[in-house]
């Protein structure tokens, strides 16, 4: 009888401390996956990048989102491009204006903390632009130096041009994420990069192509940009 007392004493306490120990357990599990679902929501940032004036746009807007393990970040950035160049004499806008738009994706993977600190990656650029040329392109003028008399074939006075630029890079980053706190946070970006594409004028009245100049084939990035976590 004792002994039948005392198995059942050590059953019910062993039986407790199961209980006991599935509850933490199942406890602890719920927690990890809360968390867990609260850093999926918060993988999505959006970021502005101000300024990009020297690259000719208004501004850049864009969005990344991390993967569930936070160490690869995804995104792309989109802006205007509202100049034409202003240091080669003869390819400036009329009135200096241009349109156009830059797109621009990215991946980048953060090499010591997650979603944060120091991040390499790869980066690309798309750019298409237009605007209309203040002067005729450098190959009518050359044209009609060299004629006899002073007239290019195909060109008339009163003719007008614009530029088109398609140019395209693809290149390598670094740089870094710092949090001010759990909502915003500053980036910087450093790179290098092969570019190629072509600079046409064309004549708006026949179409005709002229001065057509391949792009430099190397592209430096370095600017920063303010974004926002949720």
């Amino acid at each position: 009888m004792k002994l039948s007392a005392f198995v059942i004493i050590v059953f019910t306490f062993l039986f407790t401390v199961s209980v006991y120990s599935q509850e933490d357990y199942f406890e602890q599990n719920q927690t990890e996956i809360n968390e867990g679902i609260t850093n999926i929501i918060q993988h999505n940032r959006l970021f502005i990048e101000p300024f990009v004036i020297l690259k000719r746009e208004l501004v850049t807007l864009g969005y990344s989102r991390l993967s569930k393990d936070q160490k690869y970040l995804f995104g792309a950035g989109i802006a205007p491009i509202i100049l034409s160049p202003v240091i080669l004499e003869h390819t400036i806008g009329k009135n200096f204006m241009a349109y156009g738009v830059s797109f621009n994706p990215f991946v980048r993977y953060y090499v010591l903390d997650e979603g944060k600190g120091m991040f390499v990656g790869l980066y690309s650029s798309n750019r298409y632009s237009q605007w209309e040329l203040e002067n005729i392109p450098l190959e009518i003028i050359e044209c009609i130096s060299n004629s006899v008399n002073g007239r290019c074939d195909g060109y008339q006075a009163d003719d007008t041009f614009k530029r088109v630029s398609k140019i395209s890079v693809i290149g390598i980053e670094f740089g870094g994420t710092y949090f001010f706190n759990d909502t915003f946070f500053v980036e910087y970006t450093t790179g290098l990069g092969k570019k190629w594409g072509e600079k046409v004028s064309y004549n708006n009245r026949t179409g005709q192509g002229y001065d057509n100049y391949g792009a430099f084939p190397i592209a430096l990035k370095a600017n920063f940009n303010f974004g926002y976590n949720f």
